[in-house]
């Protein structure tokens, strides 16, 4: 994408856009049209991200086949942000695994892209890894032993055991003792209310399920499991297959946004990686975990 000089004054959403590429490192046009420019159309959204392009402050990826975009955060635009974030413990703004963040962000904003239900709160992986452990919310564990791939808190000032869910996006398996750790840690240090697993296959659940139980000190009882697929399938209408809350949908457990537009899932926009959307009935939605996205345009 070719850069030139724009005339034009970046608007308070475009500082939040930026904000917000960097939060979630990986975002789709239709997902920041939803949660940032919401009185845009997808064309109009696009042409403000086009016009960002230009600026160097933010930059497109393309999948290895051609057929999927997300945006990112440029290194010009990262500087530019700085300024305008809490001191960082840790400076950074890149994604170190496109594959795997692009699915923890759909699957962590999902339901709450459009609003955050009331009460409710939600803390990334990137300000998780960035920010100091004293500028974590009051509600986040302030620890460093283990970092989820975020957090949801699903009723703010009550406690862990009944309000925080961590997210866990594992898709290609590791071994017993990367599950011996995050064992410890949620059943000695944090126990939360659940951990959600999202999975390759059926067979990874039983594998993590039994090196978690092995060392766990509550046997996993707050572990939950569903795979991949199921969540390419049903989003957040995806149920729990193994553990916690066994048959209940992502949905149930963390409640869906006040904004939701009742015709469709606000999970379904993080999935939709079409670089211009036209119009909000047709997407293009990613169909396979196999998406890959390793070329910068």
């Amino acid at each position: 994408m070719g850069k030139a000089v724009l005339k034009f004054k970046l608007s308070q959403n475009d500082y939040e856009c930026l904000k917000f590429i960097w939060q979630w490192k990986l975002c789709t046009t239709a997902l920041l049209k939803h949660a940032i420019y919401k009185q845009k159309s997808y064309y109009r959204t696009y042409r403000r991200l086009r016009d960002l392009a230009r600026l160097d402050l933010i930059t497109a990826l393309m999948s290895t086949d051609g057929n999927h975009y997300v945006w990112s955060l440029s290194e010009k635009g990262f500087n530019f942000l700085e300024s305008h974030l809490p001191e960082l413990d840790s400076k950074g703004f890149k994604s170190e695994n496109r594959d795997h963040d692009f699915w923890v962000t759909a699957i962590h904003l999902g339901e709450w892209l459009t609003a955050i239900p009331e009460n409710c709160a939600i803390i990334s992986e990137q300000e998780l890894r960035r920010y100091r452990l004293s500028d974590y919310p009051d509600w986040t564990p302030k620890t460093s032993t283990h970092r989820p791939d975020g957090w949801w808190n699903i009723n703010v000032g009550k406690p862990q055991s009944q309000s925080l869910v961590a997210l866990e996006v594992e898709l290609t398996r590791k071994t017993p003792m990367r599950y011996h750790k995050a064992a410890t840690y949620y059943s000695n240090t944090v126990k939360p209310y659940q951990v959600i697993w999202v999975v390759g296959t059926s067979k990874d659940s039983d594998c993590i399920d039994e090196a978690i139980k092995s060392v766990s000190l509550t046997r996993g009882e707050e572990q939950s499991f569903l795979t991949i697929d199921q969540y390419i399938q049903n989003q957040w209408q995806s149920k729990i297959e193994k553990g916690k809350n066994q048959g209940k949908t992502l949905l149930e457990i963390l409640g869906k946004s006040p904004e939701r537009d009742p015709k469709e899932l606000s999970s379904v926009f993080p999935l939709d990686t079409r670089k211009c959307p036209i119009n909000s009935t047709s997407h293009k939605i990613v169909r396979t975990k196999q998406v890959r996205f390793s070329r910068d345009l």
